[in-house]
């Protein structure tokens, strides 16, 4: 009998064998917050990559507490075939996930085509916030960060005030321009003998 090579279907290759131990070390894993060479997260694939998600990185910078603020999140396809997707909600109860929009209802994803989902954020407090969003595909796990870091104030104070030639039991006024070049925050002076650690009545003081 003559034998026929034939080419394999590439939808049909055979799994990772070792899916279970990618998933386990993923989920057991923070690499995806650990900032690379130039200082910054980025998403991290395990396995082979098959879905370019955009953005690739979560980021919620203004917020404010007790408000629910969210932001779209699109899985495009890479490869040349069908592939199915499934987001793993996060583990924070800060963050959560909506349900998968699929480009047909039979949940399958063709190639350059997107689904979509939305990534919703609710905070407590005005503290930075870090999760890793998991993404799990048919070749492997994807791990998207989820951040949430308001732009912290900077303002503008000399390191050294001089106020000039002053008499004995005389009093000299200086003004300072100073300025907020950072986001939004309040400020107050507070003496070097209440430093670092000011007082319980510092919050009520006039123009903290």
């Amino acid at each position: 009998l003559r034998k026929f090579n034939y080419l394999q279907n590439p939808r049909y290759k055979p799994l990772a064998n070792n899916f279970r131990q990618i998933l386990d070390s993923v989920l057991s894993s923070s690499a995806a917050l650990q900032p690379g060479a130039d200082g910054t997260v980025k998403t991290v694939h395990a396995g082979t990559q098959i879905f370019n998600p955009k953005p690739s990185v979560v980021h919620f910078a203004e917020y404010e507490v007790s408000e629910v603020y969210e932001l779209p999140v699109r899985l495009y396809n890479a490869s040349r075939i069908l592939q199915r997707v499934r987001v793993l909600p996060p583990a924070s109860a800060h963050f959560s996930v909506s349900l998968v929009q699929y480009p047909g209802d039979d949940g399958l994803v063709a190639p350059g085509m997107y689904c979509e989902f939305t990534v919703r954020f609710l905070p407590d407090t005005l503290a930075d916030y870090e999760e890793v969003l998991h993404v799990a595909t048919e070749h492997g796990v994807m791990s998207i960060p989820l951040l949430a870091r308001r732009l912290p104030p900077n303002l503008t104070i000399p390191d050294a005030i001089d106020v000039g030639d002053c008499f004995v039991n005389d009093r000299r006024t200086v003004v300072l321009p100073c300025k907020n070049e950072g986001g939004r925050g309040r400020f107050i002076l507070v003496p070097d003998s209440e430093w670092p650690d000011p007082p319980e009545d510092i919050a009520g003081r006039s123009g903290a």
